[in-house]
């Protein structure tokens, strides 16, 4: 049985790519790699197709990447980026916020790989992009000055990673709340800082 979306919409309709990317992220969340690359794939076949170079096609090359990154695939993930990022700086321009999301995403592979000085740079354009266009109190700022102090715990520099910690901790607890999962994440890493 098709899905509703083809049926409706037809097997090469934007809408049903939305439908195939929105599924994708469930299962990743889920932890279901495997189907929610079927589903990225599924995805970007009418994407590509039909929008080849749009915002969205962006969106589901960041979201494959994601998952190979989440199985371990660094090599995989980091094409996959930079495929997002070709399109990204293309069309949305060097400073977007979501071009600054491929950047935090290709610094999480670099250090990931152990190549601290790439993530480091990865991650100071992101953060460049995110400071001035959502200012220094947003969550996705937050999220970058995180990944710095998992860039400097990686090496060894709990100092440094403390402090980035710390200035990702206010703005979440702040935003989002003490509840909140982005928020006990921080708290984990700042754990983890404290006792290497």
């Amino acid at each position: 049985m098709r899905p509703i979306c083809e049926r409706h919409y037809g097997t090469e309709h934007l809408e049903t790519a939305t439908v195939y990317n929105n599924i994708a992220c469930v299962y990743g969340g889920r932890g279901d790699y495997t189907k929610a690359l079927e589903c990225y794939q599924k995805a970007l076949a009418i994407r590509e197709k039909v929008s080849p170079e749009h915002p969205d096609t962006a969106n589901t090359y960041n979201g494959i990447a994601v998952m190979y990154i989440a199985q371990g695939d660094n090599i995989m993930a980091l094409e996959w980026h930079q495929k997002a990022l070709v399109i990204r700086e293309k069309v949305l321009g060097l400073e977007h916020p979501d071009t600054a999301n491929t950047y935090n995403g290709i610094a999480n592979v670099h250090n990931e790989q152990g190549d601290y000085p790439k993530a480091l740079e990865w991650c100071q354009k992101a953060l460049a992009i995110r400071e001035k266009a959502l200012g220094l109190e947003h969550p996705d700022t937050a999220s970058t000055y995180n990944n710095i102090a998992s860039v400097y715990y990686n090496q060894g520099d709990y100092a440094k990673a403390l402090e980035w910690c710390q200035k990702a901790l206010a703005i979440q607890e702040k935003a989002l709340g003490p509840e909140h999962p982005y928020t006990a994440e921080s708290i984990a890493l700042m754990e983890r800082i404290r006792t290497p």
